[in-house]
């Protein structure tokens, strides 16, 4: 369950991949949460996200790709075993 966004306060998401629709409702809630300046952290993934973050190029890149990978998960199963097959090779 999503937690509700308390102004001027912290919150706590189990993981990012509980946003079933993918970057559209990660990118709502954050900037939600940007408006109402309110920090979140994702447990499962341990990134924290204060308001302002969203200005940033790496931010907002980080929250495509897990974006993405939410709607697409083949991608990451992909890298995963691109990943897997390279370091067993060395």
């Amino acid at each position: 369950m999503i937690p509700e966004i308390i102004k001027n306060g912290d919150i706590t998401v189990e993981s990012i991949f509980m946003f079933s629709d993918g970057y559209p409702q990660i990118s709502s809630f954050l900037q939600k949460c940007q408006a109402q300046n309110c920090r979140v952290h994702f447990c499962n993934e341990d990134i924290t996200i204060a308001p302002g973050d969203l200005a940033d190029t790496g931010v907002s890149a980080m929250i495509t790709t897990y974006g993405m990978l939410i709607v697409y998960p083949k991608a990451a199963r992909d890298f995963v075993n691109y990943a897997l097959n390279n370091a067993s090779k060395r």
